[in-house]
């Protein structure tokens, strides 16, 4: 198709719009706006010229030449006449175009020309405008990267900055005794122990019970530890003689004093002690010159034992708060001892290195009294698979459906289920002035575990029994004996304890007069001055921790009734009868607090206490006779009629163990010990305010 230059002559504006317009021909909408340019071009009447067209059209030739006009025109032409051309030979504009070859490149070329021309606006401002536009653009870069970091980054304010700082003296007190423990020049994050804990260490290093109780020291231990070096400072200060010859004061140093001169007892006189007490039972099989297994009785020996040492290998015997009405103490039977501390160690899955060290103390006490090793070593495995025997029987017992718990039963019943144990001989050996019969009743915590126990005798040898029972009193005599049998007992404690070293001698015997005599070191501890009976109740004192502490207690203990007497009166499931009866006992319990002030008072009655105990032995380790018999004295008291200030002393000081806390049964009384009060486990100011009390 031939162009009618007469009727339209392309100007350069129109070029230079067809021309910028080629380069966007890589999809249908450029393709047809090519085609209307292409027909304004053509001359076509119906096409009205752009803005562009017009405006330009005006100006055309003002400020070029005809020369430069004519080169324009010239390549227009051609590019047009290739365009139409193509078409009509049939083949796409694309095909003859250099820029459409590939379409990508027209996408890219697009993308281009924003960014191009922007670079070209930068690059025709001057030289120091472009300077202080890249400077501004980086520091506002910068600034948004400053603020995204500190949004990320921002550190959160922990709870104790947050937290409303407590400035009372209870509190600065308590911050300094932590402060004091802690070592604060450690990382608190990467060494946390030694930052909260590392001034501890170095602090009580220097104690030998520190290093004793390495593995188990605790602030409970520390507690233990501050009362025995206390009774330790109070017994030395203690006057030897008092008003009599056999004065509390004097048996107590007496006692103390001879613990401290263990040291001068040689081995020669520990051998001595030891086998005039195994010749008082029947002898021991292990020696050679003793041939009297024929005519050795298990019964009348376990009965001496008892009756004399208080070892109770098979069977213990003691007396408790009854169950029945009208509350009365009774005779109480339970399983009896063995070597190891616990039962868990005669199990398969125990440790082995605690196994190796009771053999160890068992085969080394055989050979310091003169039995060859071979024979030791048998004596040691004979001793730990017996006991093993005894706890598997109690363990099977215990595992049975059919048991009877707590049941009180007569004495010829229970020889009816337990025919091998001497317990009605042993009972009338314990309590001569009790009239203890075959109709006496007793109270058995287990009779299924007396039952397996009676059996366990009955299918036993003699030599097992013999090995048994002279080893059991054996073994409370090592630690009161010569330093060579004492060192026995103290590396089976390591095995057992993790400990690295031996108890210092002051505080072996602070724990020895403490534990065989309770009574007397509270009642010389708690018994003020005779000059301060009269300004007790003086309100010029003030007020002290101990006092603040008992007040506290009582506090808890009116609040935990009352908060019981709200639950029983809502538990509409009990029985009417079994809820007046808890009613009752809730309004009629009372609370004590250490020995009662009506016994500190009476100046004779520590005296008469303790007028059965005679500690004029010669050798410490015959203590244990004399402490036992005692003992045994206050138990057979507990079975007649008692006051109630003997009750309440019974109750806190006949037990084996006696505890902090008890409840007297016969009383309706909770006993709390003068100890807790005075210990160092809360103070009266937590968590009641003193103006609160």
């Amino acid at each position: 198709m031939a162009i009618n230059q007469g009727k339209y002559k392309p100007t350069i504006c129109a070029i230079d719009e067809v021309d910028d317009r080629s380069y966007k021909l890589h999809n249908s909408q450029d393709e047809i706006r090519g085609k209307q340019q292409l027909q304004q071009i053509e001359g076509s009447e119906t096409a009205p010229l752009t803005t562009n067209q017009q405006k330009l059209h005006m100006d055309d030739g003002s400020h070029l030449t005809p020369k430069d006009l004519e080169a324009a025109r010239q390549d227009a032409l051609n590019e047009i006449g290739g365009a139409s051309g193509g078409g009509a030979g049939g083949r796409t504009p694309a095909a003859n175009t250099p820029n459409s070859t590939h379409p990508s490149a027209n996408g890219l070329r697009a993308l281009l020309i924003p960014g191009r021309r922007s670079f070209d606006a930068l690059m025709s401002l001057s030289r120091k405008r472009r300077i202080l536009y890249v400077t501004t653009a980086c520091l506002c870069a910068l600034l948004l990267l400053i603020i995204i970091l500190l949004l990320a980054f921002w550190p959160e304010v922990p709870f104790y900055l947050r937290a409303p700082l407590c400035l009372d003296k209870e509190c600065v007190e308590s911050s300094r005794q932590l402060l004091l423990w802690a070592n604060t020049s450690k990382s608190p994050c990467h060494e946390t122990y030694e930052w909260a804990c590392g001034n501890f260490a170095s602090d009580y290093a220097n104690h030998d019970y520190f290093v004793i109780k390495r593995g188990e020291w605790n602030y409970k231990t520390y507690n233990e530890y501050q009362e025995l070096n206390e009774l330790n400072r109070f017994i030395s200060m203690l006057p030897n003689t008092g008003e009599g010859a056999y004065s509390i004061e004097s048996t107590v140093t007496s006692l103390y004093r001879s613990c401290r001169e263990i040291d001068s007892l040689d081995k020669s006189q520990s051998d001595l002690l030891l086998k005039r007490a195994i010749n008082a039972v029947g002898g021991w099989q292990a020696f050679r010159e003793t041939n009297r297994l024929q005519s050795w009785d298990y019964k009348r020996v376990l009965v001496l034992l008892q009756a004399k040492y208080g070892i109770f290998p098979y069977y213990r015997v003691s007396v408790e708060n009854g169950y029945s009405n009208p509350h009365d103490y009774v005779i109480t039977l339970d399983e009896g001892e063995v070597g190891l501390p616990d039962k868990y160690f005669y199990g398969n899955d125990a440790d082995e290195e605690v196994v190796r060290g009771y053999k160890l103390l068992l085969r080394d006490f055989a050979i310091n009294m003169g039995i060859v090793s071979r024979e030791a070593d048998l004596f040691a495995d004979d001793i730990f698979h017996y006991e093993r025997r005894i706890v598997n029987h109690i363990e099977d017992a215990k595992a049975g459906g059919d048991r009877q718990l707590n049941k009180l039963m007569s004495l010829s019943d229970l020889k009816t289920k337990a025919p091998s144990l001497p317990i009605l001989e042993s009972l009338q050996a314990m309590f001569p002035k009790t009239k203890i019969t075959e109709d006496t009743e007793v109270l058995v915590r287990d009779v299924e575990v007396l039952h397996a126990v009676s059996v366990l005798l009955s299918t036993s040898d003699k030599k097992p029994i013999n090995n048994f029972i002279i080893w059991s009193l054996a073994r409370q005599m090592l630690p009161h004996l010569s330093k060579e049998y004492r060192t026995l007992a103290e590396n089976f404690d390591h095995s057992v304890y993790g400990r690295t070293a031996s108890y210092p001698r002051w505080l072996v015997c602070s724990k020895v007069v403490r534990d065989w005599l309770p009574f007397a070191v509270d009642a010389l501890q708690q018994q003020p001055p005779r000059q301060q009976f009269e300004t007790t109740a003086s309100p010029s004192l003030g007020w002290n921790k101990t006092h603040g502490n008992e007040e506290l207690l009582r506090l808890m203990f009116y609040s935990l009734r009352n908060q019981l007497k709200d639950s029983l009166g809502q538990a509409q499931w009990l029985d009417p009868a079994a809820r007046q009866f808890i009613q009752k006992k809730l309004n009629e319990m009372r609370l004590q607090f250490g020995i009662p002030d009506e016994v500190l008072e009476q100046p004779s009655y520590l005296k008469t206490y303790y007028s059965d105990l005679m500690l004029n032995n010669l050798y410490f380790v015959e203590h244990l006779e004399s402490i036992w018999t005692f003992r045994r004295t206050r138990m057979e008291k507990k079975l007649g009629t008692l006051g109630m200030l003997d009750v309440i002393v019974s109750e806190m000081y006949t037990r084996d163990n006696p505890q902090a806390i008890g409840y007297s049964n016969k009383l309706n009384m909770l006993l709390v010990s003068k100890l807790l009060i005075s210990s160092n486990y809360y103070d009266y100011r937590f968590p009641v305010n003193k103006a609160e009390i």
